[in-house]
């Protein structure tokens, strides 16, 4: 349905979750995937 995005700044790392809510039993377990940089 939709796509959210959010930005986490932390004290050195920069925290981006993307949370996918797609209505597919693939992604059923996958909820988020977190990108440190």
């Amino acid at each position: 349905d939709s796509i959210q995005i959010q930005f986490r700044f932390n004290s050195d790392s920069i925290q981006i979750q993307f949370t996918l809510k797609v209505p597919m039993p693939i992604l059923e377990g996958i909820n988020f995937i977190n990108l440190v940089i």
